[in-house]
């Protein structure tokens, strides 16, 4: 199931590029569970085609909030010029 989120993930992230603004949470839906995943996607205002994608995931117990703050790939993507998204984990 783990393999067929990310692939359901980033899918979801490539079509949604053209319409997110600098940095947005949103949502995507994965088959077969009945509520829709959060996802927080940051990309640089230039991004350009061909960019890379960086899927940054929080431990157990923790929410994309607290990963961000940790992590801040934003602050390495605005200049290196890629997509950071921070998905919310579900249950414990």
């Amino acid at each position: 199931m783990k393999n067929n989120f990310t692939q359901i993930l980033i899918f979801g992230i490539v079509l949604m590029l053209p319409f997110l603004s600098e940095a947005q949470t949103t949502t995507i839906r994965v088959p077969g569970q009945s509520n829709p995943r959060t996802i927080f996607v940051h990309a640089p205002s230039d991004l350009g085609e061909n960019r890379p994608l960086v899927i940054s995931m929080h431990g157990m117990g923790n929410v994309i909030e607290e990963q961000k703050q940790g992590a801040q790939w934003e602050l390495v993507a605005d200049t290196a010029k890629f997509v950071v998204v921070y998905p919310q984990g579900e249950g414990n």
